[in-house]
């Protein structure tokens, strides 16, 4: 996958990414079943670290559970095929979670699977989601 068919399937979900940011920092993506994030995330997990405001925060748990799992696939990219040797399609996102309570601003991880498309990961939890703008609506990307 390009990144502009990423950006572009971020953007028909998230319509507000069309007016703010979506980075994307390779050219092409390798994209993962959910089944291979779900392993990488179980050996990545910081859903344990404590959060403590401004320090150790949402964007930090998506930065190190993203990062942890594209660090694992450099060290290894000597050994992959020709054909995977490409960052996956997995980075972060930030918007505005909604709940009964109002909204407040949250980072998570977010990536473009081969199976199921966009899912939204949050590294607080390592719980899965999919993709609802009415209760998370991106505003910024970064792949």
């Amino acid at each position: 996958m390009n990144n502009d068919q990423l950006r572009k399937s971020y953007q028909s979900i998230y319509h507000k990414l069309a007016n703010h940011y979506g980075i994307l920092m390779s050219e092409s993506f390798l994209q993962p079943t959910v089944d291979e994030v779900i392993e990488a995330i179980k050996r990545h997990s910081v859903k344990d670290m404590p959060y403590i405001s401004n320090i150790s925060d949402c964007e930090k748990f998506a930065w190190y559970l993203v990062n942890g799992i594209q660090k694992e696939r450099s060290l290894k990219a000597e050994s992959l095929p020709e054909t995977e040797r490409k960052t996956w399609a997995l980075g972060w996102i930030t918007g505005m979670r909604k709940d009964l309570l109002g909204s407040e601003s949250h980072t998570m991880a977010t990536a473009m699977t081969s199976d199921e498309g966009i899912i939204i990961i949050d590294p607080m939890s390592d719980n899965i989601l999919k993709p609802d703008h009415e209760t998370f609506d991106a505003l910024l990307m970064v792949m």
